[in-house]
């Protein structure tokens, strides 16, 4: 009996005292355990779980570091509200491993379990590369080189790391087998400016005796380096090259490195990028041996050539912050024609972006092509539109089966077309493995509507195929890092993957192919001083990436990290004005608007949001002076921008009083709350009108597609925007869908360039934001509204974000009887929800009256909604 009631009260004592959160994952450097990281500085982040009591929150954070068994840091227990904490501790070193465990602490002063992880660190400086040094091969340019070594081990091993760098890429063998698992690595840079290397834990590659390592080199993205003149190519030549270093622990302390020098052997190996990789590549197998074959101990090198040394320029070496390219997912064919003799045309049934691997046993001299596209023609082949050839050719030495893979590029398509074979292939003959970085998804959309649904899956798996390490504008056509294009998505893509380091890593990109004029590229990375292409509307993609980045993951280290930079860009646009204050040239304006495109006018309205978004980076920073400063320079710009362009005769913007209305150039100053507020119902009606008479269509481009949406439904025409977006003749997404289009397409014709291009995907934002009615009123999800808007035939929808506080969802269902919500808050968070309420209905939680229910608080109501302001946790909400 005492032992049942002693029971009864330690299970009691832990109910009481256990932590009302608990956390779901740890990172360092927002990674997942890595090893190396680039500081000696570390940030430690974390997220929670939902909380399952009301009002639940963390309020401490404790940390402790280890290098072994020794403690090198402990946090003690630091008050915060926020999801991240720097290491202040005793000086990292170099090259070295340490552990970590870290725990919450809620408003009541419980714990949370310990989480525990490991992080390494990397190169502080090029001191840390010891001798290493870049090497390469003869003609290397176009033929890409492979690199060779053996060593010896006589101890026995504890740990062993591969630092490694290559220009443009490189796959790694130890004792004839892979390196790792990434694909185009270590990633793209503005090179002139800094490079990145990759670490790898390779302690199970290695063993006592005999060893060797082999790294062949690739092109990857160093053609748009090699390809330009001397001045464009900062310090580097067209030369592939590459860095390594292996670092070996024994088990007694002492170490071994192994680095590349001149030492090595190196020769120019089978594989050759054509000047538009990444858009072809050839492999000769006569003039290469298998890698596993190569890259052995007990290979005969002695006929090559020694590596050449090259000439390192004075770059900055990073550790790769972001996830890596990975082979995500290996399709097979759906179904394989023979449209001419010797033709095979293999279709995989939707649009990827990766390669493929194509499995071999032909006589000597045989050469193999594959050709990748988008689309085919009426004959059944496919159709290099844009004259981008898409293709390998694989010249076969005749040593039997054997599977083969491009080395350093990829390509965008649906069908391969195989040609050079002498029988007949099957399904196993050529396969497409798909590739992009490896992000995490961490929102998702669901509605009872199946073309929404499928516009959303759509976007969804364009983003993913246009993520190469860089954002990409399409994965077919140019495969460049647009900015526009990037930052158009960022909210969508923000909604639905987590992309925080990899578009931080991207800002920086943005940072370092700045042009000396003040003004930026309009792709980054890119060449250095690259040619000067004046356009306000792709310029503000820097500050606008720069703050969604903290708006969604709400780290203002981003802000502080790229402020000075964003400044001198807006000075640049402010000084390069015309007389009428107005933006003096304008590249690009309303990309592929099936309307007119006024340029001038798109570009002076996004040089007004460049100036706001800095004034609101910086008093979110503090800097009060620069905010008084350049919000009068946003007022002039406002008021330049108004007399410009506001014709009185029809009280609406134009170009001139004789253009016809144009929606693109009245949404953006509805949209960027420009001019003055009280006029913004009479244009958005303007708006409304102009598409009623488009047979309730839009007509606009990149940029008035993302605002179109949301500005109709802020000013009472929700039921109009369902329309619009449930369209399905031209111009729609849903035109594309009875095309067959598997991902989105550039344009809205049916004989867009490139079928591969997220940036028309931005609906999606007024899924998340307006259908589902999840919006961001506090960095980080700190603060969030929820105002789910219920469009005329519409049944339910359900938008959800993992944020670092936990989870936020809104899902709900509507029929003639009643509204139901249910609505997840994360933790630390407040939410305002506001619920479409008509005469005679009353709102209910959880079946009693919401202004009564555990964490709710009534505020009223406002345009036929009820007002709660509602605490973190989970509810179920009903009105009827």
């Amino acid at each position: 009996m005492r032992q049942t009631i002693l029971a009864c009260l330690v299970s009691t004592i832990g109910r009481v005292y256990a932590a009302s959160i608990s956390l779901a994952s740890v990172t360092v450097d927002d990674l997942i355990n890595p090893l190396a990281v680039n500081t000696t500085t570390p940030t430690f982040s974390w997220a929670v779980n939902s909380p399952s009591v009301r009002g639940a929150s963390f309020a401490g954070v404790q940390v402790q570091v280890l290098s072994g068994s020794t403690t090198i840091w402990d946090s003690g227990n630091v008050t915060t509200t926020d999801t991240r904490l720097a290491y202040s501790g005793s000086a990292l070193s170099a090259r070295s491993d340490y552990t970590f465990s870290l725990r919450l602490s809620d408003t009541a002063g419980s714990w949370t379990d310990w989480s525990s992880g490991t992080f390494g660190t990397g190169f502080f400086s090029e001191t840390d590369w010891a001798s290493a040094q870049w090497i390469g091969a003869a003609n290397s340019t176009v033929d890409e080189p492979i690199l060779r070594t053996n060593f010896t081990i006589a101890k026995e091993i504890s740990t062993a790391k591969l630092f490694i760098a290559g220009i443009g890429n490189y796959e790694a063998y130890i004792n004839g087998d892979r390196v790792g698992d990434y694909y185009l690595a270590p990633g793209f840079t503005t090179y002139s400016t800094r490079y990145l290397y990759d670490t790898h834990d390779v302690t199970s590659q290695l063993s006592v005796g005999d060893n060797a390592i082999g790294i062949a080199v690739g092109q990857a993205w160093f053609p748009l380096y090699k390809d330009g003149p001397a001045a464009d190519r900062g310090a580097w030549d067209g030369n592939m090259r590459a860095k390594a270093q292996i670092l070996i622990t024994f088990s007694d302390g002492t170490q071994q490195i192994v680095v590349t020098d001149d030492s090595w052997k190196g020769k120019v190996g089978g594989s050759t990028s054509g000047a538009d990789t990444p858009d072809n590549e050839s492999f000769d197998e006569r003039a290469e041996p298998p890698t596993w074959e190569w890259s052995s101990a007990s290979f005969d090198a002695s006929a090559w050539p020694s590596a050449i040394v090259q000439t390192p320029p004075a770059t900055v070496a990073q550790s790769t912050p972001m996830e890596p390219v990975r082979i995500m997912e290996t399709i097979s064919a759906v179904a394989i024609t023979n449209p001419a003799s010797g033709v095979w045309v293999y279709d995989f049934g939707r649009n990827i972006a990766g390669f493929a691997a194509i499995t071999l046993n032909e006589a000597a001299d045989t050469q193999v092509s594959l050709h990748y596209a988008e689309k085919l023609s009426s004959s059944g082949r496919v159709v290099n539109e844009g004259g981008r050839y898409q293709y390998n050719t694989y010249t076969l030495a005749g040593n039997g089966s054997r599977t083969f893979t491009p080395r350093s590029s990829y390509y965008g398509f649906r069908y391969i077309e195989l040609t050079g074979i002498a029988g007949t292939p099957n399904a196993g003959t050529v396969v497409a493995q798909r590739l992009h970085s490896d992000v995490r998804g961490i929102g998702w959309f669901s509605t009872s509507d199946t073309l929404l649904q499928w516009i959303h899956d759509t976007t969804w798996q364009t983003m993913l195929n246009n993520l190469e390490g860089v954002p990409t504008d399409g994965a077919y056509v140019e495969k460049l890092p647009w900015t526009a294009d990037a930052a158009i998505m960022s909210e969508t893509a923000f909604s639905s993957l987590n992309l925080k380091v990899l578009y931080t890593k991207f800002a920086q990109d943005i940072t370092d192919a700045g042009l000396l004029s003040g003004n930026i590229a309009p792709w980054a990375p890119s060449p250095p001083e690259m040619d000067d292409y004046p356009s306000a509307a792709w310029g503000n993609s820097y500050p606008e990436v720069v703050w969604q980045l903290y708006q969604h993951f709400g780290d203002a280290s981003v802000l502080s990290r790229f402020y000075s930079r964003i400044k001198t860009y807006v000075d640049y646009e402010l000084n390069t004005r015309g007389s009428a204050g107005l933006v003096g040239t304008e590249s690009w304006g309303d990309w592929v608007t099936p309307s007119v495109n006024d340029k001038t006018l798109v570009g002076t309205a996004f040089l007004y949001r460049s100036i706001a978004r800095l004034v609101d980076i910086a008093l979110t920073l503090g800097y009060a002076d620069d905010a008084i400063t350049y919000n009068s320079y946003a007022s002039a710009v406002n008021a330049s921008f108004h007399s410009a362009f506001y014709q009185t005769g029809t009280q609406d913007y134009r170009n001139d009083a004789t253009e016809d209305f144009v929606q693109t150039n009245n949404l953006l100053p509805v949209a960027f709350n420009m001019t003055n507020p009280a006029n913004h119902q009479a244009i958005v009606d303007k708006v409304a009108a102009d598409v009623v008479s488009n047979n309730n269509h839009l007509n606009t481009g990149l940029h008035g597609t993302k605002w179109i949406l949301p500005v109709l439904t802020q000013f009472g025409y929700k039921d109009l925007a369902y329309l619009v977006a449930t369209q399905t003749t031209y111009p729609s997404w849903g035109y594309w869908q009875t095309l067959g289009a598997t991902t989105l397409w550039e344009d809205w014709t049916s004989t867009a360039r490139s079928n591969d291009h997220p940036f028309l995907g931005t609906v999606v934002d007024w899924f998340y934001q307006y259908l589902a009615g999840i919006k961001i009123t506090g960095a980080g999800y700190s603060a969030i509204s929820i105002v789910p808007y219920v469009p005329e035939g519409l049944t339910s929808a359900q938008a959800s974000v993992q944020t670092a506080r936990g989870k936020v969802e809104s899902s709900w269902t509507n029929s003639t009887s009643q509204f139901s919500l249910s609505l997840t808050v994360p933790a630390g968070s407040v939410a305002r929800m506001s619920l479409p309420v008509s005469s005679g209905q009353s709102v209910y939680e959880g079946g009693i009256s919401a202004a009564s229910a555990s964490g709710v608080t009534a505020q009223g109501s406002a345009d036929g909604r009820a007002l709660f302001d509602v605490v973190s946790g989970t509810y179920s909400f009903t009105v009827e």
